[in-house]
């Protein structure tokens, strides 16, 4: 985890705005959820969440922690003639995952090229485009919840998924931070 002071977020937000934060967290891996969970200066004072910086507007400086999502990788889980099981870390950008799994053959995600954000916020709107939502193509979403470190796995099913919206919009906004989420291609 590596901690920035009075830190310029326009690397982070989509508009590109050059606006502050008391202090910048770069969570570098599923891990530095936890330390910034306990560190004093961290979740205690925490404001502001930030994946792909796409569907916000930051007008302002930001006056207390922000923590930024940047952990990264994919692991296929399984694989077979019909399917592929991956999970997927929340910081990839969504449109590189697509890409990646069009380039692998691996088929679903086409239609949902060119979305802007990260893996872990597709879920929370339930993204879709020409047809398809990501609901239909998620096996399970992993998340922690930041009022005790615990780590939960849910089915596509108990994500209660509707259109454009899931159990993380609703039920679970503010209360937990998606850690990776499993696709079935």
């Amino acid at each position: 985890m590596r901690i920035e002071h009075k830190a310029s977020l326009k690397p982070y937000n989509s508009f590109n705005l050059d606006v502050n934060a008391s202090m910048l967290f770069h969570l570098e891996n599923p891990q530095d959820l936890e330390a910034y969970r306990l560190h004093p200066d961290g979740y205690a004072k925490h404001v502001l969440l930030i994946s792909g910086g796409t569907n916000m507007l930051l007008c302002k400086d930001v006056k207390g922690t922000v923590a930024r999502v940047a952990w990264q990788g994919k692991t296929i889980k399984h694989e077979d003639d019909s399917h592929v099981i991956i999970e997927i870390q929340a910081g990839e950008n969504w449109h590189d995952f697509v890409q990646w799994s069009i380039d692998q053959s691996f088929g679903g995600l086409e239609n949902l090229s060119l979305i802007p954000g990260l893996v872990g916020t597709a879920p929370v709107q339930n993204i879709g485009a020409y047809g398809v939502e990501v609901a239909n193509l998620i096996e399970s979403v992993t998340y922690m919840q930041w009022n005790d470190g615990k780590t939960v796995t849910l089915s596509s099913d108990e994500c209660q998924f509707s259109y454009r919206s899931s159990l993380f919009k609703t039920t679970l906004k503010d209360k937990v931070v998606i850690q990776s989420v499993t696709f079935k291609l």
